[in-house]
């Protein structure tokens, strides 16, 4: 009996060993260079009423598939960042401020996960402490 299971358990260990082996002859790889992928994204802040503009100096973090930190950025004065995607990289998170009309300010954090190359898009924050542009006046009325 233990001669059986030790012949198929050969047999299976070889089988799946010759598995991993075969070559494609039609490799086009070789052809054209491999270009580097990247990560884009644009951080923009609005404010108190509403207007958009770009917000510079926002953290994006890159992490591994266990969430350690790999890669530390920050966004150009255009709010822009557009960087080499690690090939070990999974997940990104983007870290910033958001300011409220009384004063007050609160850690804002935005975390992607299973995060492939290509262009993440807008991340949005808020700026209520920020009234320019806005052409707003306040009123008293007693009635």
């Amino acid at each position: 009996m233990n001669f059986v299971k030790g012949t198929c358990s050969l047999a299976i260990v070889g089988l799946l060993a010759a598995c991993g082996g075969g070559s494609d002859s039609s490799d086009s790889s070789s052809s054209a260079p491999l270009q580097e992928q990247q990560l884009s994204l644009q951080t923009v802040k609005h404010n108190y009423c509403g207007e958009k503009s770009p917000i510079a100096n926002i953290k994006v973090l890159f992490h591994d598939q266990s969430g350690d930190v790999i890669n530390e950025y920050a966004t150009d004065q255009q709010g822009q960042l557009q960087v080499d995607w690690p090939s070990n990289a999974k997940h990104v998170t983007v870290a910033g401020d958001d300011y409220y009309a009384d004063g007050s300010k609160n850690l804002y954090l935005i975390t992607e996960l299973d995060v492939e190359a290509g262009d993440l898009g807008e991340i949005h924050f808020r700026a209520d402490n920020d009234q320019a542009g806005c052409n707003c006046r306040k009123v008293d009325i007693d009635l």
